[in-house]
């Protein structure tokens, strides 16, 4: 076999090796572009379900400060708990 086949042949098996780990690597950016969207369409849920549930809190707080100022009952805070880190 001449050197210039077998350099000929080397060459096409580094260039199919390339290809390869190309496809391999846009095969895994794909897939991280596919979490990526899910977890963003997820947190926009969560956002979602969140602002609804700040919205019913806010109303039942009305309602509680409502039914209190009807018994004639003064609303007094509770002391803050400490929290723990």
């Amino acid at each position: 076999m001449a050197v210039a086949e077998i350099r000929q042949k080397r060459v096409e098996r580094d260039i199919e090796t390339l290809r390869s780990t190309q496809s391999a690597l846009m095969d895994r950016i794909d897939s991280f572009a596919d979490t990526l969207n899910e977890t963003r369409d997820i947190a926009l849920a969560n956002q979602s379900r969140l602002d609804r549930v700040e919205q019913i809190c806010a109303e039942n707080r009305a309602i509680l400060l409502a039914i209190a100022d009807h018994l004639d009952l003064t609303y007094e805070v509770p002391p803050r708990s400490p929290q723990s880190d």
